[in-house]
């Protein structure tokens, strides 16, 4: 892949967040939900659950050159096992978690001569046995305040096409637009506390989302790879972030205010190192580093009917742009985002979705790609049947004129309180001229099994 592609090729790095299927949660800062209901022991304070689940996806078309995967094939064979413990002693709580993963593509290429693609050494790594720490934490009620702590999940906002007020969840985005619900959040070392309105939160960010391993199908390096350069993510400057929250309810109608000092998950080039090939000036190594925002912002849902409105409203400081020329630091300017949406859920287990999303830069420097005034649309439709066994879901994501869009169908099925099927389609739509064109030919199906004891 030429360096002459890299601009395109760089800015889906920002893309990610808003092609993940957002995580919606009722409580601030709550646990993010899922299929699976904790069992308990008669008699005990001890109640557990664990599922055993398999995952395979397709990419149907053949990659830009460039990347591991040269052709349609199969991207990923991935079983997974997971386990959480719950334990209560009188006021105190317990919660321990946890997932086993592994790929095997790697060992059908080394052991049954599998004719597919080469993987990289990050690749391997990546894919090959891994534990992962999931929401492992203990918690006490003292009157009217609650403290937890430990490594917790920090589900916060409802945005689905741009990042607004979630600003304490790291995210896995290896795979835009196609991880499950279980499989998108990650969690971080926290302290959180509530008191009457107010939470508070703090935690240890120093790790960026979770990144495509080097080659992957989404690795936004790639071109920069290929040319020989190394790639680094240094780490931040205070890892430590604060996030604080008040909020009120009346009937039908919820309001948030939150203030965040964090670090951005998303990191983003801030030194180029080159060296001189031939006369010119070659990058040789590219640093990454999460940025440092602040946060002021506010949400606000009402319910009436068979409607729900819902807004978001934030303003960001210091937020990287990308350049014309994105292998150099890429500048920060203050932005303010913004989300409105709508349920509407009058038409039997039909339920529509509508969300529009606005970027606003006023002091936007004269060398990035995005223009003062950005907007992004979504519309999702999802409906139920069989006595709330089988869910179908459609979604549209538009992403702005000068970038493409997403499209994602799937189904998933519960076929008994053990069994839970799911296929999903993603395709990414892009024109030539577009940003995510260097990513259209990614479009994958996804299959996963779960056995939920």
């Amino acid at each position: 892949m030429s360096l002459l592609t890299l601009p395109r090729l760089l800015t889906p790095l920002l893309l990610a967040p808003l092609l993940s299927v957002s995580v919606q949660a009722d409580d601030f800062f709550g646990d993010v939900s899922t299929r699976s209901t904790p069992q308990s022991t008669p008699g005990s304070s001890i109640s557990y659950r664990f599922w055993i689940q398999q995952q395979a996806a397709f990419g149907l078309a053949d990659p830009d050159p460039g990347f591991s995967r040269d052709q349609a094939d199969w991207t990923r064979f991935e079983t997974e096992l997971f386990g959480q413990a719950n334990h209560r002693i009188g006021a105190w709580r317990l919660q321990a978690s946890g997932a086993l993963i592994h790929d095997w593509l790697p060992d059908t290429r080394d052991q049954l001569d599998w004719p597919g693609y080469d993987f990289t050494d990050d690749q391997e790594d990546a894919r090959r046995w891994q534990w992962r720490l999931r929401d492992t934490h203990v918690s006490r009620t003292w009157g009217d305040l609650w403290l937890r702590g430990g490594y917790q999940t920090l589900a916060w906002g409802e945005a689905e096409t741009l990042n607004v007020i979630d600003v304490a969840g790291r995210r896995d985005e290896r795979w835009p637009g196609q991880a499950s619900l279980d499989d998108l959040r990650l969690p971080v070392p926290a302290l959180q506390a509530q008191w009457h309105s107010l939470d508070a939160v703090v935690f240890w960010n120093d790790q960026p989302h979770r990144q495509p391993a080097a080659g992957d199908d989404f690795d936004p390096w790639t071109g920069l790879r290929n040319a020989g350069a190394d790639v680094k993510t240094i780490d931040a400057d205070n890892p430590a972030g604060l996030a604080l929250r008040w909020q009120h309810r009346w009937p039908g109608t919820d309001l948030q205010l939150i203030a965040a000092d964090v670090n951005a998950f998303q990191p983003a080039p801030v030194e180029v190192r080159t060296e001189m090939i031939g006369g010119q000036p070659v990058p040789s190594e590219l640093r990454l580093q999460m940025p440092r925002n602040r946060v002021l912002g506010a949400g606000l849902q009402h319910s009436r009917g068979n409607w729900v409105w819902r807004t978001e409203q934030a303003l960001h400081t210091d937020v990287p742009l990308v350049p014309e020329q994105p292998v150099a630091a890429w500048p920060q300017a203050d932005q303010w985002r913004a989300m409105w949406g709508a349920d509407f859920s009058g038409w039997r287990n039909l339920t529509l979705t509508g969300e529009a999303a606005l970027t606003w830069t006023p002091d936007r420097p004269a060398d990035v790609r995005q223009s003062e005034w950005h907007w992004a649309q979504s519309l999702r439709a999802s409906h139920q049947s069989f006595s709330d066994r089988l869910t179908l879901e459609g979604q549209a994501a538009h992403l702005g004129a000068d970038q493409g869009g997403l499209l994602r169908v799937g189904a998933q099925w519960d076929l008994s309180d053990h069994w839970n099927l799911e296929a999903t389609g993603v395709a990414y739509v892009a024109d030539d001229d577009q940003l995510l064109d260097p990513f259209r030919q990614q479009d994958a199906v996804i299959f996963r099994v779960r056995w939920l004891p």
